[in-house]
């Protein structure tokens, strides 16, 4: 049965995230009446578990990433606004940091707390926890368009695994 539902102002592409303390996070947009000529806003969301509003958090563009959550209780989102952002559990920004291109790739977290999300243009970026560039990995075809929709994986060992539109599997050892 049914226990609750929460109306967005537009769909839904990510996969909601459920927090330790039951804090549900979805990324959607909230759009004008007239989707032609009205303004969009995009969203990060985190309702309480009862389905009510606790906070939301605007980006600059579309979200079709789903939300990462570290151990200490930080939002990761990617936005086509070609930011990732990072947010407090109160929904304050952290910090946010610019990459090269759009992202609709899911951040993961490492647990070093090291954070992996695929950006269009086939690039990989490591970030450290503090938001600055740990590193980043170039797919072997380099194209403007050309896109990251896979999100990483990491295994026990560290390996990070990305799959790119340059029709590769990637294996990736830290640097």
């Amino acid at each position: 049965s049914l226990k609750w539902s929460y109306k967005t102002g537009g769909p839904i592409y990510s996969t909601p995230v459920v927090a330790g303390d039951g804090t549900i996070y979805i990324c959607s947009g909230d759009y004008a009446l007239n989707i032609y000529t009205g303004p969009s806003y995009y969203y990060l969301y985190a309702l309480n578990p009862n389905g009510t509003l606790k906070w939301k958090y605007q980006t600059g563009s579309y979200i079709f990433s789903s939300p990462a959550i570290a151990p200490d209780g930080t939002i990761f989102i990617g936005s086509d606004d070609s930011y990732l952002y990072a947010i407090n559990p109160n929904g304050t920004l952290k910090w946010k940091y610019k990459t090269e291109g759009q992202i609709e790739s899911s951040p993961v977290v490492s647990s070093d707390g090291t954070l992996y999300v695929g950006v269009w243009g086939n690039y990989l970026y490591a970030l450290n926890p503090n938001g600055t560039l740990k590193w980043r990995f170039e797919g072997l075809k380099q194209e403007k368009g050309v896109t990251v929709l896979s999100s990483p994986a990491i295994a026990e060992d560290g390996t990070i695994y990305i799959g790119m539109w340059d029709d590769y599997l990637y294996a990736i050892g830290e640097k």
